[in-house]
This record gives structure tokens, C-alpha cells and sequence, in this order.
């Protein structure tokens, strides 16, 4: 979930990335949870402020399933 191009030309956004993570985890999937900047992101140095963000908006969502993420 959460692949940069289903970001860019859907729109999903980090909230959205969360629920479908969520949902997967409770029933019983293991989940890819893709995280990144854009190349516009990049070059603007927003590298480490863009995967904090996505990183915690997908923290809620894994809880404790962490050995159930990638």
C-alpha cells in the first residue's frame, strides 16, 4: 500500500494509505506499506520531513503488527 503512484495519480493520501494498512493487518494479511518523497520532494530537501509524515500517519494503523509489515 501506499506506492507512489497510486499517491500521485489517485491522490491517496497518508490517511487513506493508513485505513487500507489497518484493514489488511486485521484481517490477517501481511502488508507491503510503501513510503517516499517525490523527485520534486527530493530536490527540494524534504526527504526526511515527507517519510516522517507518512511514517507516523501509519503508526496507529500497525499498532503492535509490526512483524507483519514490510
Amino acid at each position: 500500500f501506499g506506492h507512489s503512484e497510486r499517491r500521485t495519480i489517485f491522490g491517496e493520501k497518508d490517511e487513506l494509505v493508513a485505513e487500507k494498512v489497518a484493514h489488511a493487518l486485521e484481517s490477517g494479511l501481511k502488508v507491503i506499506a510503501c513510503i517516499g518523497e517525490t523527485l520534486e520532494e527530493r530536490e527540494a530537501g524534504k526527504t526526511e520531513e515527507v517519510v516522517f509524515r507518512q511514517t507516523k500517519a501509519l503508526l496507529p494503523a500497525i499498532g503492535n503488527n509490526w512483524a507483519n509489515v514490510v
